[in-house]
């Protein structure tokens, strides 16, 4: 009897297809791009570019989160925990930039330090 290794056609386990190792990619360059350039750029590209960041941030949540798919080690949280936990994310990444962008006329110049 031969046993055969369950792979498709892209050689990839059948319990590994639909996960994408490029978002979390992804979301770990823009966190580096709007840590560097958010600083330097004037006030008003500095939050548009922070309010994009965001909604790349929270896609690249929700596909971690909430897709389902392979994922390290087999492991993954469950629901409802997986979207109990990807809207606190969110609401704290919303949260954190509409409170930059209203109450920060000036950007990071009118930051204390």
């Amino acid at each position: 009897m031969m046993i055969r290794d369950q792979r498709s056609a892209h050689g990839m386990k059948r319990g590994e297809q639909g996960y994408m190792l490029e978002f979390p990619l992804m979301v770990m360059a823009t966190v580096v791009i709007l840590a560097v350039l958010v600083p330097k750029l004037p006030p008003l590209p500095a939050k548009i570019l922070l309010g994009a960041g965001v909604l790349i941030i929270i896609r690249g949540l929700h596909y971690m989160l909430l897709t389902p798919g392979w994922q390290p080690e087999g492991r993954s949280i469950r629901f409802p925990w997986n979207l109990i936990l990807f809207l606190l994310f969110a609401v704290v990444l919303v949260a954190g930039a509409a409170a930059f962008i209203l109450f920060y006329p000036n950007g990071f110049s009118s930051f204390p330090f």
